[in-house]
Formats: C-alpha cells, sequence, structure tokens
C-alpha cells in the first residue's frame, strides 16, 4: 500500500519551494495528509516480475505527471516488492524528477499478527519496540511541533518491548498516556544505512515481524480510528484493529525548517530500501 507523493502531514496543504507556494488537498483538519485525496495506492501502474532461485519480486512503475496532487516536476517512480526464502519482504524505492520537487515515499500496510490473523481483534496486546530513543512531538492537528523530544518518561518510550495498550489512556500534557500512537521516531542509522527500526511480536501467536530501514524516521500508526469495514470472512476491522510502520522522512519537513529536507533536486535520484523481516521467537 504505496503512499506518496509526500506522505504524512504538510502544514496548511501549502509549501513554498524556490520561490513558489504549491497548493495542495486540503483532507486533514488544516493539513495535507499522505499527498492528497488522489493517493498512489489509489492508481494504476506498470507491472514487472522477476524470479530468481531464493526470490521473486514484483515492480510497478508509473510516472507521475507535473502538478498530480499539487506537486511539481514529472516524477518516475520504480516501487520494487521482493520476498526472499529468509522471509523477508523487501521494498525498494527509486524515484527521479524532471523539477525540483518533493518527496517522501512509504508503505502503509496494517499488521495484525494475533491469532486467528485477521479474526484476531485489535492489537492493544501486541509488544512493540522501537530503536530510537528521540520523537517528534505533536500537536492537536497531528502535526510535529518542530521540537525533538527524549522518549525517557513518557508513553512514546519503546525502547523495550512493552504492550501497545499499556499506556494508551487519556492523553495528557506530561506525556505519561496517550489516546493512541501516531507519532514520528528519529531513527539513528547513518544515511544510505540500512539498520534495525522497530519490531511488533505477539506473545500468543509468538510471531514476530522486525523492521529494517534506510529511512530517517518511522511512524508508529495505531488505528484509533479505523473506519469499520468488512475484511475477509465476513470479519469487521474495527479500532485498533493493526498498526503500521511508517519507514520515511520527517513529517512536514518541508515547512519545518530543523527537520530533514524532503526536497529531490531536478535529475536526482532518490533511492531507499524498507525490510520488513517475519518469523517466531
Amino acid at each position: 500500500s504505496p503512499v506518496g507523493r509526500c506522505a504524512n502531514r504538510i502544514s496548511n496543504a501549502c509549501f513554498v519551494l524556490n520561490g513558489k507556494e504549491y497548493p495542495l488537498d486540503n483532507n486533514d483538519a488544516t493539513n495535507c495528509l499522505h499527498g492528497g485525496f488522489l493517493r498512489y495506492n489509489y492508481l494504476m501502474y506498470d507491472a514487472e516480475c522477476a524470479t530468481s532461485q531464493d526470490d521473486a519480486s514484483v515492480s510497478f512503475s508509473r510516472v507521475s505527471p507535473d502538478g498530480e496532487q499539487g506537486f511539481p516536476g514529472n516524477l518516475t517512480l520504480t516501487i520494487t516488492y521482493t520476498w526472499n526464502d529468509a522471509n523477508e519482504l523487501m521494498i525498494e524505492y527509486n524515484a527521479v524528477s524532471d523539477a525540483d520537487t518533493i518527496l517522501n515515499i512509504t508503505n502503509h500496510s496494517y499488521f495484525n499478527i494475533g491469532c486467528g490473523g485477521q479474526a484476531a481483534g485489535d492489537v492493544l496486546g501486541a509488544q512493540v519496540q522501537i530503536a530510537s530513543a528521540k520523537y517528534t512531538p505533536i500537536n492537536e492537528k497531528r502535526l510535529p511541533t518542530g521540537e525533538i523530544c527524549d522518549v525517557a518518561g513518557t508513553a512514546m518510550d519503546f525502547r523495550e518491548f512493552h504492550d501497545i495498550g499499556s499506556r494508551i489512556g487519556e492523553d495528557d500534557a506530561n506525556a505519561q498516556t496517550v489516546s493512541g500512537y501516531d507519532h514520528n521516531y528519529i531513527l539513528p542509522g547513518n544515511p544510505g544505512e540500512i539498520c534495525y527500526a522497530a519490531a511488533v511480536r505477539d506473545p500468543e501467536s509468538r510471531r514476530i515481524v522486525e523492521v529494517f530501514t534506510d529511512m530517517p524516521g518511522v511512524q508508529l500508526y495505531t488505528a484509533k480510528e479505523l473506519v469499520e469495514q468488512g475484511g475477509k470472512g465476513g470479519i469487521t476491522y474495527g479500532n485498533f484493529g493493526g498498526l503500521c510502520f511508517e519507514t520515511q522522512q520527517y513529517p512536514n519537513g518541508i515547512n519545518e525548517p530543523k527537520f530533514p529536507s524532503p526536497i529531490l533536486k531536478a535529475g536526482e535520484t532518490f533511492e531507499s530500501t524498507t525490510v520488513f523481516r517475519f518469523g517466531i521467537y
């Protein structure tokens, strides 16, 4: 489930690049969220499959034309999904634009690895670990405030595995509890280096999913307000029915000068890799 051209939130649904203002869809309070109403997972792609002795892959490619979703530049994008014999799903992103633009591509798949598969219920009893000591706090619109804070002593601290639901309650000013997670964690890896980012495991099923990435951040989203909808076997997915690890640039990076820039210069190639490793523990 790819999300782009710029995943997560952009404040006031606009940004300025090279002195020009670009208005975007206002689809989340006053924000543009995940590129607006026309998202990358709704679009058609050219597909190409490949197999080898140890893996199989499929590549999806398309050109996002200049002005699509409001973003500048014709963006040529390829996303390759590879499944290998180590039970790893590798997602590789490759993109180039013919004009300066902004880019933040991620995967927004939901995971629920409890017993019963899609019938497992909510994920509040699943355990999460995130290899991060810092996060970007958010305001009431779920936009980063521009601060970078320590997770220590807050409900954001997942440096050790613990139940997702153990610190979920009512929001409070000291961040001791949250009503749900929709926060960006800052990862300690070096640019271009694929490192361990996060994991979720289920104590009952003993399943585990580990996440590795070369992106600077990962968004933990626990689907507090998941719109109820029918799934496989007539199951209804409800609140906290799954969680996402969205490897990414920092949210609203184009409008926060202290954050890493999501600008992709004309003619430069963007490449990034995220790996989901499945197993038991």
